[in-house]
């Protein structure tokens, strides 16, 4: 009963105020439309499977109408890919008893384990993979809202409680601000690849690789990582959790150093 986007997972049901009754504001939506011009319609369908709960992904009101506004940017894998992480999740969570240990603090310490890879430690330009890169900031997103940890294949490889579980306001108003953060990034390295600011190369073995033309587009990736690494420093602080930034502070300073020279 949340939303199937992974960047959102808004609770979509809930009691009334008065004694009975309930409000629900998810929509079963369509992934292919079920009439002839509709989002994502696909001609070749039979009506059965139109009209089949695999065809259907479940939404707040909001995301329901992005995808039907922006179909290009909502097609049908990718609507599937939500939907298939989403009963994932909901599976991982059926018949659990969540027990108090799963409290802030542990909350905070899945997150940081979440951010122990390249794409929070490495400088922008030395990046083998601008895509993977890209892959892990959407893979962090998804794990800091739904609890869902997967690997580059999409494997979820461990389940814990997302940042709707905080309890205390402040931490969650900051885990709340380092992911509106990464969706920056991310939003900022898609105009960079459409723009052609970031562009892939092919070498003479055939493996590929990422110029990045502007010294100051990857300086702007590694400074604002490092504005959300120590905004999240703040957070594990605040629970008593290890974690250091030192790795992406070092390397910066060298590399501006480097600049200077």
């Amino acid at each position: 009963m949340r939303c199937s986007n992974p960047g959102c997972r808004c609770p979509t049901a809930g009691p009334k105020k008065q004694p009975s009754g309930s409000v629900s504001i998810g929509v079963a939506a369509h992934i292919a439309a079920a009439a002839p011009g509709g989002p994502r319609y696909q001609q070749l369908m039979s009506r059965a499977e139109r009209v089949s709960s695999s065809n259907a992904i479940w939404l707040c009101q909001v995301c329901a109408a992005r995808i039907d506004r922006d179909v290009s940017a909502y097609d049908i894998a990718f609507l599937n890919g939500w939907k298939d992480l989403a009963e994932s999740s909901a599976q991982s969570e059926l018949g659990s008893q969540y027990p108090s240990s799963f409290d802030d603090r542990s909350i905070v310490y899945f997150m940081s384990m979440c951010l122990d890879r390249p794409a929070f430690n490495d400088l922008f330009h030395r990046e083998r993979s601008t895509e993977e890169f890209d892959r892990a900031l959407e893979d962090t997103i998804t794990a800091f809202n739904t609890g869902a940890l997967r690997s580059r294949d999409g494997v979820v490889l461990q389940t814990h409680m997302g940042k709707s579980y905080l309890k205390n306001p402040l931490l969650r108003s900051q885990i709340d601000a380092f992911v509106q953060i990464l969706r920056a990034i991310r939003s900022r390295y898609l105009i960079a690849r459409e723009s052609g600011e970031i562009t892939e190369q092919t070498r003479r073995d055939g493996r590929k690789f990422y110029m990045v033309h502007s010294a100051e587009l990857a300086d702007w990736f590694d400074n604002t990582r490092l504005e959300a690494l120590r905004l999240f420093k703040k957070s594990a602080d605040l629970v008593s959790i290890p974690f250091t930034v030192t790795t992406l502070e070092i390397s910066i300073a060298r590399n501006t150093s480097g600049h200077s020279h």
